[in-house]
């Protein structure tokens, strides 16, 4: 087994044994797990993966929505996408504000599988927020809808 170094190892430090602490050197003729007191494979083994559980990061995840924050999501026609931005995003911006909510639109191209419609996720500190949000945009598509015909 490996003697403890002066400081433990960094995620980014690469520790190899010292000549003939695993592996004997060819003047001994031993092999791993044999009587010549060298480790087996299956102590090795444990060693390895005790050290490199030792030494990972943990592994971390996105930080959730705040407990305040409320998201739906809901698709548009890609052809319709025009009446929920407005002319410089200026109707975006405006059921924005007065919803208090951030509106997003997936990018160009982007689309919910097997068609092309585009992905819309709202986000507000309420679900009533969210709610008016959907509804004015549910209200401007349905008005290009009439519009076009």
């Amino acid at each position: 087994m490996m003697q403890p170094t002066s400081s433990p190892p960094s995620s980014s430090t690469l520790m190899f044994p010292a000549q003939g602490q695993f592996w004997p050197d060819a003047s001994s003729g031993g092999t791993p797990g044999s009587s010549s007191g060298m480790p087996s494979v299956t102590e090795l083994t444990g060693s390895f993966q005790e050290r490199m559980s030792l030494s990972d990061p943990p592994h971390v995840l996105p930080p959730p929505l705040p407990a305040s924050e409320f998201l739906t999501r809901m698709e548009a026609p890609d052809s319709m996408i025009g009446s929920i931005l407005g002319r410089g995003g200026k109707v975006l911006n405006r059921i924005q504000s007065s919803t208090q909510t951030r509106i997003r639109l997936s990018q160009r191209g982007v689309f919910v599988p097997g068609t092309t419609n585009r992905i819309i996720t709202i986000t507000g500190t309420t679900s009533e927020s969210v709610e008016h949000a959907m509804a004015e945009i549910k209200e401007r598509l349905a008005s290009a809808e009439e519009n076009k015909h």
